[in-house]
């Protein structure tokens, strides 16, 4: 239970940062000085040379809110083994393991958490956009993963659910596509695909499942 606490709280305060950012509820510097707590920002390394301004930044801050994400509960973990006996007797004396791990760990989760209370929570827009996210994670699930299903499955390149010559040129394989890299491959197996998919909207932001979701619904008036 701590465990499960301690990573609810480092993975929503430093998501809703980028959520913060991408409504104008934060600045781009706010959210580097935060997660330059745990991790040197200049660390990331180069990216595409098509990636400019606002689009290179959110790029270099997904990057970081990763490596960020790694080292805190890296450190989360430490803490909870280290105080394995005394949670265990009932003689664990912090408020949690964030209050437990101090320093770096604790200062950046905090400003993070302090952050989105002060300057994204209460925000009309943000509540807005965290009801419809809810809303939106069946409908995701089941188009990125029916898409995976008609790419492996249908290997003779026939699409059971359209039917067209080729599922990567109808909307399954547009879906698909959203998820850039990490998109699934025919030779791939189901469970590898279906994994992925879990970790692309995991990893997506509550603004960016909702303009997904648009999207899909475009996708299905064509």
């Amino acid at each position: 239970a701590y465990l499960m606490e301690a990573a609810d709280d480092i993975c929503y305060a430093l998501i809703d940062l980028e959520d913060g950012i991408e409504m104008g509820f934060i600045t781009y510097d706010e959210a580097i000085d935060i997660l330059n707590i745990v991790f040197d920002f200049d660390r990331i390394p180069p990216l595409h040379s098509s990636c400019k301004g606002n689009e290179l930044l959110g790029r270099q801050i997904a990057i970081a809110r990763g490596k960020a994400m790694n080292i805190l509960i890296e450190g989360v973990v430490d803490t909870f083994v280290k105080q394995k006996d005394a949670l265990l007797h009932g003689n664990f004396i912090y408020d949690d393991l964030i209050d437990a791990c101090g320093g770096r760990i604790k200062e950046c989760v905090t400003l993070a958490k302090d952050t989105a209370k002060h300057k994204i929570f209460n925000d009309p827009r943000k509540i807005q956009i965290e009801v419809g996210s809810h809303a939106t994670i069946d409908i995701l699930l089941d188009a990125f993963i029916t898409a995976a299903y008609n790419l492996i499955v249908c290997k003779d390149g026939e699409d059971l659910t359209v039917g067209v010559a080729s599922p990567l040129e109808n909307r399954h394989g547009k879906l698909l596509a959203m998820m850039g890299g990490h998109q699934p491959q025919p030779d791939w197996s189901l469970h590898h695909a279906y994994m992925h998919i879990l970790d692309f909207i995991s990893g997506i932001t509550d603004r960016q499942a909702v303009n997904i979701t648009k999207q899909i619904d475009a996708m299905k008036c064509r």
